[in-house]
């Protein structure tokens, strides 16, 4: 397992997980994360395991297999206590008249896409995509003197359609420091 802690977050989105990339939402249908908790935005990589069959009277494996490991998890945490950010992670219920919100016995598994745009560097940023999640959340305290509620999710990350029509995980795109597409299709020489 490899845990990459991701820095430098312009913003973070929410919309309705797609399983196809040709249902992906319209921008429209995104709704920003806001006050993303410093440090808390990860990548957990889980690896594959790999098991080899050696015979005795062998010094190298004659088979080799392979087994998929756990899927990939996206977790970040905000301290954005919005009844939006409530009803996308948990089974809730709010009392406008009240302003009680109450969190149900039953979890949530959230089915979200989530979409983490980077700040720019050199004038280009990227926008990774993750089109199926199961999120899981939590309201935690780190329970330091200074330490503050936040919501927390772990997003495992599942497989969607691609435009090639196989199996993928995520999307990243380059972009141009005000949101432009980059265009990286060769030139074609004249002549």
């Amino acid at each position: 397992m490899a845990i990459t802690p991701i820095s430098g977050i312009e913003r973070l989105d929410f919309a309705p997980a797609y399983k196809n990339i040709a249902d992906a939402p319209l921008d429209a249908a995104w709704r920003r994360v806001e006050n993303i908790n410093n440090g808390t935005v990860s990548l957990t990589q889980n690896e594959d395991s790999v098991n080899q069959i050696i015979p005795e009277d062998k010094d190298v494996a004659e088979v080799t297999l392979s087994t998929p490991g756990e899927a990939d998890t996206f977790n970040f945490s905000t301290l954005d206590f919005t009844q939006e950010n409530f009803a996308d992670l948990f089974n809730v219920a709010f009392d406008a008249a009240t302003s009680t919100t109450t969190f149900k016995a039953q979890r949530k598994v959230a089915n979200l896409a989530i979409r983490m745009t980077t700040r720019p560097v050199n004038g280009i940023k990227y926008i990774i995509t993750f089109p199926n999640t199961d999120a899981r959340s939590r309201v935690e305290n780190p329970f330091t003197k200074d330490g503050l509620v936040q919501i927390s999710a772990t997003a495992t990350i599942l497989s969607f359609i691609d435009a090639d029509g196989e199996e993928a995980t995520r999307t990243m795109q380059m972009v141009k420091a005000d949101g432009t597409v980059i265009d990286s299709t060769p030139a074609v020489p004249a002549g």
